[in-house]
């Protein structure tokens, strides 16, 4: 089954994690993902080549859930599924001139503490 890195609201603990069925989704591991940066685009993140390192989570998942994720992710109007070191990654794909950048790599979601356990 692929493998599916995840960094922002679909962590455990994250507001869209609820999208990842437990019979389709398998958590794995914590990863640290060199060669991206992210950005803080409101209630979710968004990250793009550069430099830095994201921390997330890998899920194993099956082919379905996949096709699932691309539509809760806005593929490909908002990001687009590209493989990176073996595994799935949403990388964002629209305009990030006015958007922060989040320096540590780990996503907090807003008001609230980091979600998942990088």
């Amino acid at each position: 089954m692929p493998e599916l890195f995840v960094y922002g609201t679909l962590k455990r603990g994250g507001r869209l994690h609820h999208n990842m069925d437990p019979s389709s989704c398998k958590y794995l591991r914590t990863v640290e993902l060199e060669g991206f940066k992210m950005y803080d685009l409101g209630w979710y993140p968004g990250i793009i080549l550069g430099d830095g390192t994201v921390k997330g989570e890998v899920f194993e998942i099956t082919e379905e859930m996949l096709v699932h994720l691309d539509e809760v992710e806005g593929v490909p109007d908002w990001f687009r599924r590209e493989r990176v070191n073996g595994m799935w990654v949403y990388l964002f794909n629209a305009d990030i001139k006015d958007a922060k950048s989040i320096d540590d790599g780990l996503w907090r979601e807003p008001d609230g503490p980091a979600t998942g356990k990088p």
